[in-house]
C-alpha cells in the first residue's frame, strides 16, 4: 500500500489499517463511552442523593411549585421526539430520506415555553436559601 489507494476489504473504513484495528477502535471507544456515561450519571445520582438527604425540606418546597400537566406534556414531546427521527429514516438505508429531518427536531423548540412556564414560578417565588438550605 504505497499511496494508500489499494484494494481493501468492503467493510474496512478508510481511516483504518487493518479489520482488526477497526474491530479494537469500536470496542475502545464503546468502553470510553461506557466509562463516561458511568462516571457522570453516577455524579448526578450522588449529588441527587447527597442534596435529598441533606435538604429535605428544600425538596418538600419545591414540589409544591411544580405543575404536574406541564411535566406530563413534556414527557409526551420527548417521548414523541425520540420516536421522531426513526420515522424519518426511509427502509433502504441508502435512499434519500423521504421526510426531511428538521421536522423531528421541532420538538426541541415546543418544550421551550412549557419548561419555562414550569420553572418561573419555582425561581421566582422560593427565595434561594429555601433550595440550597440554611446559609
Amino acid at each position: 500500500m504505497p499511496n494508500g489507494h489499494a484494494a481493501h476489504h468492503p467493510s474496512l473504513q478508510h481511516h483504518f489499517d487493518t479489520l482488526e484495528q477497526q474491530k479494537s477502535s469500536a470496542t475502545f471507544g464503546m468502553w470510553v463511552f461506557l466509562v463516561t456515561e458511568v462516571m457522570f450519571f453516577g455524579g448526578m445520582f450522588l449529588a441527587y442523593v447527597l442534596y435529598r438527604t441533606w435538604y429535605p425540606d428544600a425538596w418538600v418546597a419545591a414540589s409544591h411549585h411544580l405543575d404536574v400537566t406541564l411535566g406530563a406534556f413534556n414527557t409526551a414531546v420527548l417521548m414523541g421526539e425520540k420516536v421522531a427521527p426513526g420515522a424519518t429514516v426511509p427502509v433502504p438505508l441508502t435512499a434519500p430520506p423521504s421526510v426531511p429531518l428538521p421536522p423531528s427536531t421541532a420538538p426541541a423548540a415546543t418544550l421551550t415555553a412549557p419548561v419555562a412556564a414550569d420553572w418561573s414560578p419555582f425561581t421566582s417565588s422560593v427565595p434561594p436559601s429555601t433550595v440550597v438550605g440554611p446559609s
